[in-house]
Order: C-alpha cells, then structure tokens, then sequence
C-alpha cells in the first residue's frame, strides 16, 4: 500500500469516527471516539511528513547527480572534439 493510499485511508477512519462521535449517546462515548479520531489523524500527518521529507531528499540527490553527470559529459565531448 503506498504512503498517499495509508495517508488518506487513516484520514477516512478519522471522518467515520467524528460521524460516529457526533452520534454518540454520551459525552464519554463522544470523547473516546474522539480521541481514536485525533489518533488516526497524527497517524496521516506523520505520513505526510515522511512523504514531504522523502521528497524533499529526493531532490536533494538528484540534482547534483543531474549535474555531475551533465558536465561529466560535456566535459567528454569537448574533450573528444579536442582530439
């Protein structure tokens, strides 16, 4: 399962369990609920943190690779021209 699938499945299971809360019969039944929400909730933004930082690292790494290997070649062929 991706990260952008759990993200939004644990953000749905805190949607059904405020609907549930907003039903609930008594206040501790409506703070418990609530409470497993808010969880489900951290859960989904711990993972979109990781999915920013993976992303963000990513573009770190790539684009001196990019680079390196941009004028890795230039430097071949200006070199293979010389010749």
């Amino acid at each position: 399962m991706s990260a952008e699938s759990k993200e939004a499945e644990y953000r749905r299971h805190a949607g059904s369990l405020m609907v549930l809360a907003s039903r609930a019969a008594t206040i501790a039944d409506k703070f418990r609920l609530l409470v497993m929400a808010h969880d489900w909730l951290q859960l989904a933004d711990k993972i979109a943190r990781l999915k920013r930082r993976r992303r963000e690292s990513a573009a770190e790494h790539r684009d001196p690779i990019v680079c390196d290997h941009t004028h890795a070649s230039e430097a071949r062929m200006s070199t293979n021209l010389r010749d």
